[in-house]
């Protein structure tokens, strides 16, 4: 596996152009950002995945994330992150922005929202990464937060990502949603987009 690197941010998120390979200690007053993605169907259900054994949050539930590496954008990087980890493609689905969190001093989480309708078993696992996937719906996963299934951070945006998903779907088509002809990610920085 290749070396992974972070951009250094200041605790109020601008780079100080310095790099930091993982596993090393963040320097005081330094932070980074970590995305998650939600992917959601036509029923409103969505994705979820399992970690596996080896990683912290041992067996939990979330959405995908993971942490940006150096140089990347925050898009390109949960783009990556669904693809690495799920085998899912969608760098062509019309990106929704959430916001940003920052969840502990200096770590900044980004949470996206793609609208894809992709089979369970075209889901390809990443060994040491993840365990096993389905699809949810909004009481099945609820539930799995109340009886502590789910990781903290994946249960903190679970309203944001509730609440846009079904004002989105409410206003637009599920078609003009996932992108189906527009064309997918531009390489320029459009309006919103990290």
């Amino acid at each position: 596996m290749a070396e992974e690197f972070w951009d250094v941010l200041t605790t109020n998120r601008v780079p100080t152009g310095r790099r930091l390979r993982r596993g090393e200690p963040m320097p005081a007053g330094a932070g980074h950002i970590v995305v998650m993605g939600w992917i959601v169907r036509a029923d409103k259900q969505f994705l979820i995945s399992r970690r596996s054994k080896e990683k912290n949050n041992p067996l939990m539930w979330e959405t995908t994330g993971g942490a940006k590496q150096a140089g990347e954008d925050s898009l390109k990087a949960i783009i990556r992150e669904i693809g690495e980890e799920l085998g899912v493609d969608v760098s062509h689905c019309r990106p929704i922005f959430l916001g940003s969190r920052e969840r502990r001093k200096g770590l900044y989480f980004d949470c996206w929202m793609f609208f894809k309708d992709a089979p369970i078993e075209a889901v390809t696992l990443q060994p040491g990464e993840t365990c096993d996937a389905k699809w949810v719906d909004d009481e099945t996963f609820s539930q799995m937060i109340e009886s502590g299934q789910v990781t903290a951070a994946s249960s903190e945006f679970f309203p944001l990502m509730k609440g846009w998903r079904d004002l989105l779907m409410e206003k637009e088509s599920y078609g003009a949603l996932n992108g189906e002809g527009k064309g997918g990610i531009q390489d320029d920085d459009d309006a919103g987009r990290r």
